[in-house]
């Protein structure tokens, strides 16, 4: 009987695969009701603040610091992370300064000076990084949140 229990103690320990990482792009326009976005509500739960504003439905898990933005046809826009209580894909942190994102991901296509921060997009990522500062020039620059959603890129381009 010890012989088995550490056999399954072994196979527990070491045979046993990481979490799968969520692919939140795959769910981007999604409707609610599709089988991968209900994947997140099972994962993440029934204790979020739901406020529907400006059109718009978002589903607030506080204690992740995790939204959920769905439209008014109930697709999935944009997934807004703003700490390291779950996972952020592409193996980015909220931790991570501009350089490291840079030397994870690559430099962004562009950059976008806002009212308080500096902005990177990454088109073929459907990734927004902003970052705490407006300092173009600041490689520690640190990040506030990062933004999966479906970038326009003609219109980003065009500001």
């Amino acid at each position: 009987m010890k012989k088995i229990s550490y056999f399954l103690l072994f196979l527990l320990t070491f045979c046993s695969k990481p979490p799968a990482e969520l692919d939140y792009n795959t769910m981007l326009k999604k409707h609610i009701s599709d089988e991968s976005v209900q994947q997140l509500f099972k994962k993440y739960g029934k204790d979020y603040k739901f406020v529907n504003a400006y059109g718009m439905h978002f589903y607030n898990y506080e204690d992740l610091n995790l939204e959920l933005n769905f439209s008014t046809t109930d697709t999935l826009r944009k997934v807004y992370f703003k700490s390291d209580a779950v996972q952020i894909p592409y193996g980015l942190t909220i931790a991570d300064a501009r350089n490291a994102v840079e030397n994870k991901i690559g430099v962004a296509d562009t950059y976008e000076i806002g009212a308080s921060n500096l902005i990177g997009y990454y088109f073929d990522k459907n990734l927004t990084v902003i970052y705490k500062t407006k300092d173009t020039l600041d490689v520690d620059n640190g990040v506030k949140q990062y933004t999966l959603s479906i970038l326009n890129k003609e219109r980003i381009l065009s500001k």
